[in-house]
This record gives structure tokens, C-alpha cells and sequence, in this order.
């Protein structure tokens, strides 16, 4: 428990200071843990998040579970792939 605890804090942080500089519409959170801990795991993130972000910063701003769950990180390594494969 200690462990996810420390994952979720670390993670709240990145998420935080991504929305204070990047203003995104919506924060995708996935990968293996993130899946099998599922919606309460998202929801601590949120909350340490909400620590960091200045005022008004999260205003609109969603965090999601990945559609893709633990596959996302290889369709985004085939679509680099292929990308690069086709010279762009």
C-alpha cells in the first residue's frame, strides 16, 4: 500500500505541474498499475493533482483511464515505428 501511495503522490505531482504548464483538456493515465488499481487509483492522483495546480488551472480539465489499457504503449510504439518507417 505504501508503495501505490508513493506512486500516486509522485504521479499527482507530474499531473499537477503538467496541467499548470501544458492548459491540456485531458490527462490519460495508463499502464499496467494503473489498470488493475482502477478508478480509486485515479482518483488519488486527482486529489495529490489538485494540490499543485494554481487557480483555476484544472477548470474543464479530465482525468481518464486509457481506452487502450495495458496496449497503449504498443500501439504508440507501432505508430512511431511506422512513422519513422515512412520517413516522416
Amino acid at each position: 500500500m505504501k508503495i501505490v501511495g508513493d506512486a500516486a503522490k509522485a504521479l499527482g505531482a507530474a499531473v499537477g505541474s503538467m496541467v499548470n504548464f501544458l492548459s491540456p483538456e485531458v490527462i490519460v493515465i495508463g499502464g499496467g498499475v494503473a489498470g488493475a488499481l482502477g478508478d480509486a487509483f485515479l482518483e488519488r492522483i486527482w486529489e495529490v493533482a489538485s494540490k499543485y495546480f494554481l487557480p483555476s488551472a484544472a477548470d474543464g480539465v479530465r482525468c481518464v483511464p486509457a481506452a487502450l489499457k495495458d496496449d497503449s504503449g504498443i500501439y504508440g510504439a507501432a505508430a512511431y515505428a511506422k512513422s519513422r518507417a515512412n520517413g516522416k
